[in-house]
């Protein structure tokens, strides 16, 4: 795993990404309690919530934001989910 720098972009937009297999996990532990009809990611980055949700929730319903387009672009390849390039805050 690399170093990562903080540049003044990552700062200002706080551009750290969960990885994957936490967001999994994550995802298989809420799996215990409920079984959501939409999952709303307000700030998507390169997706992992979204790929985990649209594996443990098949059907839910997968609404992503993100305010940098090349994440909104690698996020629309996700299989149900709806990403739009905003700032949702």
């Amino acid at each position: 795993m690399g170093i990562s720098m903080k540049t003044p972009q990552t700062i200002e937009f706080g551009d750290l990404q969960t990885p994957y297999m936490l967001s999994l996990q994550d995802c298989k532990k809420i799996s215990e309690y409920v079984n959501p009809k939409s999952i709303v990611e307000p700030t998507c980055g390169t997706g992992s919530f979204l790929k985990s949700a649209s594996t443990v929730f098949p059907s839910g319903n997968l609404l992503g934001f993100d305010v940098n387009p090349y994440y909104v672009d690698l996020c629309k390849t996700i299989d149900g989910a709806k990403v739009y390039c905003v700032n949702f805050f």
